[in-house]
């Protein structure tokens, strides 16, 4: 059996459906796909990405989809729109004006709010909560939550762990928190006798990069003019 990963997509919609095109013309129908997380943020078709992903599993048991730091981040904040305060606004303003975007959401809001906090809470706030609060009512939302819900912290299959940041070294995988799973950058050797196979933090070279019993696949192509890798892992003994 081979496992193909799918490293930090980031909203780059034609970018996945070029990697998919490769799988799909290798693979068998036993071996397993493997998403890392971070499927929205970025680049400027994350919708695009996130119902692609939920129809791709939706119909395909042998594909795993992790959760990724900004997807639970995204749908956190969507999810307590109600209670919103000032980091979880910097922190749509900061990363998810594509993301809001692609679902056509009005980010003139948020785009104030980087210029003026005051004038934000004065003049856009109740608007932009009424705005995510009809975006929790469409189709494409529930896609959204649907796939998160059924996305997994972290996934073992043979001599793999897979998660999106390869978490801490020091605790077993699932002794690990959360946060510790999708925001850790923590490189030092591993010694559970695992290979860890991570994206979360761009590797400087823009290739896949092994380091310390890690698997680094994200290899930054969001930010770079480049594809997103065929990754094959080969499962001893299948």
């Amino acid at each position: 059996m081979t496992i193909f990963v799918v490293p930090d997509i980031h909203g780059e919609y034609e970018k996945l459906l070029k990697l998919m095109d490769k799988i799909h013309k290798e693979r068998k129908p036993k071996d397993k796909i493997v998403f890392l997380g971070d499927y929205i943020d970025r680049g400027n078709k994350s919708k695009e990405v996130i119902n692609y992903i939920f129809d791709l599993k939706s119909n395909d048991e042998n594909v795993i989809t992790l959760l990724g730091n900004h997807d639970d981040a995204f749908w956190k904040n969507i999810e307590e729109i109600e209670r919103l305060d000032i980091y979880n606004v910097e922190w749509f303003a900061r990363y998810c004006i594509e993301t809001l975007e692609s679902y056509g959401i009005d980010t003139t809001p948020l785009k104030s709010f980087e210029l003026n906090q005051n004038e934000f809470y004065r003049n856009y706030f109740n608007k932009f909560v009424d705005d995510i609060k009809d975006f929790k009512t469409t189709k494409d939302y529930k896609n959204f939550k649907n796939l998160m819900e059924n996305c997994q912290n972290y996934h073992k299959e043979g001599k793999y762990i897979f998660s999106h940041s390869g978490g801490v070294h020091w605790k077993p995988i699932n002794e690990q928190t959360l946060d510790q799973i999708l925001w850790s950058r923590d490189f030092q050797k591993r010694k559970d006798g695992f290979t860890h196979v991570c994206g979360h933090t761009p590797t400087i070279s823009g290739e896949v990069e092994e380091h310390n019993g890690m698997l680094l696949c994200d290899v930054g192509a969001v930010f770079r003019d480049i594809d997103l890798p065929v990754i094959k892992l080969s499962q001893e003994g299948d």
